[in-house]
């Protein structure tokens, strides 16, 4: 069960005040508990380390829709849902770079090798964007230049 973009953001908050070390700590761990706790979940210490899991259906799912890429200031997410649709994206936290067909794989492969769209991210980020333009690639019967 995936919770609402909103309610994301705002564990992703959380999540992130734990891994800080900031004076919002406690709070925060206090705060993810009770929303665990809330979906059925005892607040199981292994999911405070990984994040926010949906223990309602006994078969524990990452509910984040992506807690590897962190949520951009310059993009509004809903923007890349309402031109695309409901299709898959390298980034789903901001709809950023679809990946449902040949034509979108190759135009988001060629996007995101530009510097100023990938100094937009951290390293990491883009190296997790990239791995999945390349999955999608295959997927889809796509070559491209992996360099």
């Amino acid at each position: 069960m995936i919770i609402s973009a909103t309610k994301l953001h705002g564990l992703r908050f959380v999540i992130r005040s734990l891994v800080s070390g900031s004076g919002r700590m406690q709070r925060g761990k206090r705060l993810l508990e009770s929303y665990l706790q809330m979906r059925g979940c005892n607040g199981h210490s292994k999911h405070l380390a990984i994040g926010a899991v949906d223990c309602y259906n006994q078969n524990p799912t990452i509910m984040a829709q992506d807690s590897k890429i962190d949520q951009r200031d310059d993009v509004n997410p809903t923007e890349g849902e309402h031109k695309y649709g409901d299709v898959e994206f390298a980034d789903p936290t901001n709809k950023k770079y679809p990946i449902d067909t040949p034509e979108h794989v190759r135009a988001a492969w060629s996007y995101i090798n530009h510097k100023d769209n990938a100094a937009k991210y951290d390293a990491d980020e883009v190296d997790i964007i990239k791995d999945r333009i390349k999955t999608a690639a295959k997927k889809h019967g796509v070559d491209i230049n992996a360099d």
